[in-house]
């Protein structure tokens, strides 16, 4: 018996759950990795800060006076949205809520949790699982709000913020009217409609699909699409891999690259 039809066996035995077998599934694919031909894989570059206003305090470079909703969550889908007639943050789910200074924290409400062990090719693989099994959080947030976030496994939409930044490891992400941008996307589709007019602002997607409309925009967009086709919508042009295009007199400026996927570029004074 191989040792993935072990770790299935033990799953068909009750002895651990799906999400258990799939994580020993990835560490056994590192433990076999270098017994396999090396892939050569372009390297992926690190995001870098944008909107670049100052090079003090870390927060100095993001648009000034904003406080931020900080998300740190594990497997949850996440929905943030702008609503004026708010004093002060709403926040709805099974999650932990912190106050750092001005800013708030919100972290999973750890649930149900394992421990465990298993023995693979003479190698010991430890686990410690924790579940959270309460309600999806959801945020509402007055003016004056951004949104930090580490999602590792899950879905994100947010509507109306002035900016958003972070990653996305896992899941699919949806922005609606978002004025700022410096976020990554590991696997994932990213569906955009993007207000963008001033500063500088980064996207980077390395496996999924992604959908860009500009509304009431003053953008110049510069990138690469290493694998897949650009539908231009607009004064879009792709040269080889690299992607140009301006909307409005092109005053901000998003750098972004697409690994593997196809891109959409809308602009939307541009018909189909």
């Amino acid at each position: 018996m191989s040792e993935r039809e072990r770790i299935i066996k033990l799953v068909s035995e009750g002895k651990i759950t799906p999400e258990e077998a799939a994580l020993l599934l990835d560490a056994l694919a590192e433990v076999e990795a270098p017994s396999r031909p090396e892939i050569p894989v372009p390297p992926v570059p690190p995001v870098r800060p944008v909107v670049p206003q100052s090079r003090g305090d870390e927060d100095e470079i993001y648009p000034p006076n904003l406080r931020w909703i900080r998300a740190k969550l594990i497997s949850e889908d996440l929905e943030v949205y702008l609503d004026k007639d708010l004093q002060k943050p709403r926040i709805e789910g099974d999650v932990k809520v912190q106050e750092r200074g001005q800013d708030i924290i919100v972290s999973s409400n750890h649930g149900s949790g394992r421990k465990g062990s298993t023995k693979f090719l003479g190698v010991n693989i430890n686990w410690d699982f924790d579940f959270d099994l309460g309600s999806e959080p959801v945020i509402h947030v007055p003016e004056g709000w951004g949104l930090e976030v580490e999602l590792p496994s899950g879905s994100l939409e947010v509507n109306g913020l002035p900016f958003v930044r972070g990653e996305v490891h896992g899941g699919d992400v949806e922005l609606i009217d978002v004025r700022g941008v410096d976020l990554r996307v590991m696997s994932g589709d990213l569906e955009a409609e993007l207000i963008l007019s001033e500063g500088e602002h980064r996207l980077e997607v390395m496996s999924g699909d992604v959908s860009i409309r500009f509304k009431d925009s003053s953008v110049t967009v510069v990138g690469k699409l290493s694998s897949g086709e650009l539908d231009g919508r607009g004064n879009f042009t792709q040269e080889k891999r690299k992607i140009t295009g301006t909307v409005g007199g092109g005053k901000a400026k998003l750098l972004l690259n697409v690994m593997s996927g196809d891109l959409t570029l809308e602009d939307e004074h541009v018909g189909a």
